[in-house]
């Protein structure tokens, strides 16, 4: 039967085990400050269409927000969890 950890494994992650509780703790706060980001954007968004706002300031607005987000989540997420050597 396959189970999660079978399943990374396979495609080469490391179990929970192999995973240090530093990087983890770090993954927990970091999945936590994206989803407020990502919330606080959508606020963003939301309160500018229902000012008025027409659809090219709601689109920068929205892609300024994808940008910022997308940049601070390749920053964290290309680190490697397990050291080499």
């Amino acid at each position: 039967m396959f189970v999660p950890n079978v399943i990374f494994q396979t495609y080469g992650f490391p179990t929970i085990d192999q995973i240090s509780h530093e990087v983890l703790i770090g993954t927990a706060k970091n999945f936590i400050f994206y989803s407020g980001a990502n919330a606080v954007a959508l606020g963003v968004l939301y309160y500018l269409s229902i000012k008025g706002a027409n659809n090219k300031t709601v689109l920068l607005a929205g892609v300024i927000a994808l940008v910022i987000c997308g940049i601070f989540v390749f920053s964290i997420y290309h680190k490697p969890l397990l050291p080499h050597g």
